[in-house]
């Protein structure tokens, strides 16, 4: 989507963040509601914005920030139309006819106060069902002047289609059997665009249908909670990011070690395959990037790290763990 710089753009994004996953309130509802029906009838009013009045009580401490937004409410009627119509062009580029479209779910994933503007913010994504298709929408900067009362902006940033099962359908591929830097950047892009049939080829399932993959004792559940829950929320906007300011460091390493990982003994995978053939990469956060900073970003929320492995020509992603033999 292309940046509008007049609308309101908030900087704060290392904020926490936790997914809600939350059911629909009926005001949510409402607002996704009415952005539809204000892109369908190109029609600014039949989304509540905030006014002028209300930004100017707010009491944040970022003046430019709120004097951006206030410039948005100053004139409805000529910032929103060039909004509504490139909406209305992303939906319809993927089959979405804004003239039948209703909200089926609204889910928020991250609930942000901005200090900065004195408001909260919401993101997330709203289920929609279009001519029996159903279509994932992410908003963002969706925020409310008072509880209850209902979004008072809104950005809307990916349009996506879903298949009959649930899925998103995208036409960004894994580069799974390239160079490692290769699939890093591609994996990365998958979860920008929320490929996540893509996403799902990086764990390796051997002959008795058990996932090659590891991960440290005693960290198993909350991992497998988090990357059903959590993933795909935290690394969808970060993890190319991650990678293009060098956020993280990518080592390759002798791959002889994933014998003593048990990918022979444990998992039954070849043996010769491994010795002749295998890849071992290690990916951390680049720690001495930041290290004069006193409160270093939370690198688990950015991106993917840990080890991975190509075998038979794929990369694999076979978990973040340490072992004693490494040195």
């Amino acid at each position: 989507m292309k940046k509008i710089n007049y609308i309101l753009l908030f900087v704060a994004l290392g904020a926490a963040n936790l997914l809600v996953s939350c059911s629909s309130s009926v005001w949510e509802d409402e607002s996704a509601a009415n952005i539809f029906k204000a892109i369908a009838d190109n029609d600014p009013r039949a989304f509540n914005w905030i006014t002028v009045e209300e930004v100017d009580k707010l009491d944040g401490t970022d003046k430019e920030m709120i004097a951006k937004l206030r410039e948005f409410a100053s004139d409805i009627d000529k910032n929103v139309p060039p909004l509504l119509a490139e909406w209305r062009k992303l939906g319809e580029e993927v089959g979405i006819n804004w003239q039948d479209i209703k909200v089926d779910t609204v889910k928020v994933t991250d609930y942000s106060n901005y200090e900065q503007l004195g408001i909260e913010s919401h993101e997330g994504y709203i289920l929609a069902v279009s001519k029996g298709k159903m279509f994932k929408i992410r908003f963002e900067q969706a925020v409310e002047h008072f509880i209850g009362e209902g979004w008072r902006t809104i950005i809307l940033t990916n349009f996506l289609p879903l298949d009959e099962n649930g899925k998103v359908i995208s036409k960004t591929v894994l580069k799974q059997d390239g160079t490692f830097d290769e699939f890093y950047r591609s994996l990365a892009e998958c979860f920008n665009k929320e490929a996540e049939t893509e996403i799902e080829k990086i764990f390796l399932t051997n002959d008795k249908g058990e996932r090659v993959f590891q991960i440290d004792e005693g960290e198993k559940d909350t991992w497998e909670e988090n990357w059903e829950n959590f993933t795909l929320e935290h690394l969808r906007k970060d993890f190319i990011n991650c990678i293009n300011n060098d956020d993280c460091v990518a080592e390759e390493m002798n791959p002889a070690m994933l014998l003593e990982y048990g990918m022979v003994d444990r998992f039954g995978l070849d043996e010769n395959e491994i010795f002749n053939k295998a890849q071992l990469w290690k990916v951390r956060f680049n720690l001495e990037k930041y290290k004069e900073v006193a409160d270093c970003p939370d690198e688990a929320m950015h991106f993917l790290d840990g080890k991975f492995m190509k075998y038979k020509g794929l990369w694999y992603y076979i978990g973040d763990f340490d072992s004693g033999y490494e040195h």
